[in-house]
């Protein structure tokens, strides 16, 4: 660990390997996690008006000799060729592209806008950069706008993406590029499911997920249908079709309809049914949470292909700047309307689970 051996600055005692170690966003010094919640605060929080700003100690010669050799812009690659700066304040290990150190939020390009200012103004200026990290992180995912994600500036690529914050998915993406990545999760598509790619205008990708999840939801509705479920809602319809016409009670229809459902649960099946059943449980699962996952793990790497595809071909259509941003914000972006035709298609599949036993019974 960074800082074993080092004091804690509000109680004195050094920090082992396991020690919960929480650093000071505004000056860099370390406290303990249950030291620094006793006052929610630095120890020389009065001193950050000063321009105070704690130094890592020397380590002594012997431990000097132990440190790793510190890593170097350039000397570590990742996989789309971005090298690795560190932290000019805690000395964590960044990409190069980011703006803002991701473990203490230092800016990590030092300029005359980004040095920590003193006296009075200090936590003015430092509430200013707060709020300004945060807007950098919603709008580029806190890379610099001038650098190219897939080869497109991230200025671009967070025209084209919109909504209040289109770091997130911009981040995400850098994150499969940076590391080779296939794959990511995208917890709004877990829970819509095929609607997500509907609301972000992959349109194609929305009919292939809901027509995969349509087909595993008629197949389980086939698979449920058996005797015994037959004669269940058989003896339903005609017990209803006795309560319409006046000829049983609302009591005797009620009675009915628990008789005949303790009949089918506690009725033998067949070899062949308990098949049918075992299909159709593996099915249901296929399509819940089965096809949810599965649309969470593939969102962002279709997202990532319609993005480049689209912005490749804006670049070709459009003559001039202006016509390419605004081209970018109108092409990309979401639909309310499109995940609207989505919802109606999920909820037609997974109502045909539901119901389509009934109807096939009904009209056999």
């Amino acid at each position: 660990m960074r800082y074993k051996g080092i004091d804690c600055e509000k109680c004195g005692k050094e920090f082992t390997e396991t020690d919960d170690v929480v650093v000071c966003p505004i000056c860099g010094a370390p406290h303990h996690r249950a030291c620094w919640m006793e006052e929610n605060a630095c120890a020389h929080s009065k001193e950050h008006n000063e321009g105070y700003q704690w130094v890592m100690p020397a380590a002594p010669e012997e431990e000097i000799k132990q440190e790793p050799k510190p890593v170097l812009p350039g000397e570590f690659m990742l996989k789309n060729g971005e090298s690795v700066v560190p932290c000019p304040r805690c000395g964590a290990l960044n990409c190069q592209n980011d703006v803002y150190c991701m473990r203490c939020g230092a800016p990590l390009r030092e300029s005359a806008e980004t040095e920590q200012p003193n006296g009075e103004n200090f936590n003015n200026a430092y509430n200013a950069q707060r709020q300004q990290m945060y807007a950098d992180f919603n709008r580029f995912g806190g890379l610099d706008p001038n650098s190219e994600l897939d080869g497109i500036p991230v200025g671009e690529y967070s025209d084209f993406v919109g909504g209040k914050a289109p770091g997130k998915i911009i981040r995400k993406i850098s994150v499969m590029e940076r590391f080779g990545k296939s794959l990511s999760w995208c917890w709004p598509a877990v829970f819509i499911g095929p609607v997500w790619f509907f609301w972000r205008k992959m349109k194609k990708e929305g009919l292939l997920f809901s027509a995969l999840l349509l087909v595993i939801c008629i197949f389980a509705g086939i698979m449920q249908v058996n005797a015994p479920l037959e004669k269940m809602y058989k003896d339903t319809f005609e017990a209803f079709s006795q309560v319409t016409s006046g000829e049983i009670t609302l009591e005797e229809f009620q009675q009915q309809l628990a008789d005949a459902s303790n009949i089918y649960t506690y009725s033998e099946f067949t070899a062949e049914e308990e098949t049918k059943n075992t299909a159709a449980v593996i099915l249901n699962y296929l399509a819940e949470p089965g096809m949810p996952i599965l649309c969470s793990l593939s969102a962002m790497y279709f997202y990532r292909k319609k993005v480049k595809a689209s912005v490749m071909d804006i670049r070709q259509r459009c003559t001039s700047m202006e016509e390419y941003r605004a081209a970018l914000q109108a092409e990309g972006g979401t639909s309310i309307g499109w995940a609207a035709v989505g919802a109606v298609l999920y909820l037609a599949a997974m109502l045909c689970m539901d119901y389509l036993p009934m109807l096939i019974v009904l009209f056999k």
